[in-house]
């Protein structure tokens, strides 16, 4: 009887934490982790780039600065940073002693405004309105209450706002730029693919270190139109990730577990949330 019972009320107790990691998403790694951003920092009050600078101390820090690491232990060279998608800045900020100049575009009127504030004082930041794509065009980005930093160019189920946003290809911005290495971050809500068939030149003229997104329903057989796109250029692939990206919550919350390694990446994972800063490297030697 007593063992039935022990049994019961640790399933009953595990249940609980599971439940309240669902909820907040949290891990005792990030906890613990000391805040990546300045306290007067502008951003949403009610999106999930908001959430996790207040619960976490930050927002996909610890994978940049894992990607970062990999970058510098293997003598990549980094000079001018693409940030597309850059919502309220919180990559560009994060990544602004690393490079020499950034470019943060962001098309949405209210979110740009916050991106300016936030690295307003930073003078190697210039702020471009626009979005990226494989045209120069005006078309309509949507998105839902509470998750503006999902704003897409392409439809989404419970989207109830839109904004017209001008799109312009990076070949078409970027034709005059001069730099030494090229770094691009590609987190634009599933219009990764478009962006980079935009950008054909110069992934051509510089051979780019890519940072990309790619979401759970992008992926089908093992791959994605992005991810094909850039081997068929031959690029490889590795991608920062906690040790553990099983589903279990409880297992999650585990520090050992919430470590951040780099794994090779030959094939994709149905995973959601899995590549969210994907390092995605070109064939040429950057070292």
């Amino acid at each position: 009887m007593k063992g039935s019972l022990s049994i019961f009320m640790f399933r009953y107790i595990f249940r609980i934490i599971s439940y309240l990691a669902s909820i907040f998403d949290l891990d005792f790694g990030l906890i613990r982790r000391k805040e990546a951003y300045p306290p007067d920092l502008v951003s949403y009050t009610y999106d999930k780039v908001t959430s996790n600078l207040l619960l976490q101390g930050g927002h996909e820090s610890s994978l940049m600065e894992a990607g970062l690491n990999y970058l510098n232990q293997n003598n990549i060279k980094l000079d001018v940073f693409i940030d597309c998608g850059a919502n309220i800045g919180t990559t560009s900020y994060f990544l602004r002693n690393s490079f020499n100049k950034i470019y943060c575009l962001e098309p949405l009127n209210k979110t740009f405004q916050i991106l300016k504030m936030n690295t307003e004082n930073i003078d190697h930041i210039e702020c471009l309105k626009f979005a990226v794509g494989d045209e120069n065009i005006k078309t309509t980005m949507n998105y839902g209450r509470g998750f503006i930093c999902g704003a897409s160019i392409k439809d989404q189920a419970n989207s109830i706002y839109e904004e017209e946003v001008e799109v312009k290809t990076l070949d078409n911005l970027f034709k005059n730029l001069e730099c030494s290495h090229l770094t691009i971050k590609l987190d634009i809500e599933n219009f990764e693919f478009e962006a980079l068939k935009g950008a054909k030149d110069l992934i051509q003229r510089y051979q780019p270190v890519i940072i990309l997104e790619i979401l759970k329903r992008e992926i089908e057989n093992g791959s994605s139109p992005s991810f094909k796109f850039l081997q068929d250029l031959g690029y490889t692939f590795h991608n920062p990730e906690k040790k553990y990206i099983g589903n279990n919550r409880l297992f999650k919350l585990l520090p050992r577990n919430s470590k951040i390694i780099i794994r090779p990446v030959k094939k994709l994972f149905p995973i959601y949330s899995l590549y969210t800063f994907l390092l995605c490297m070109p064939s040429n030697d950057r070292s």
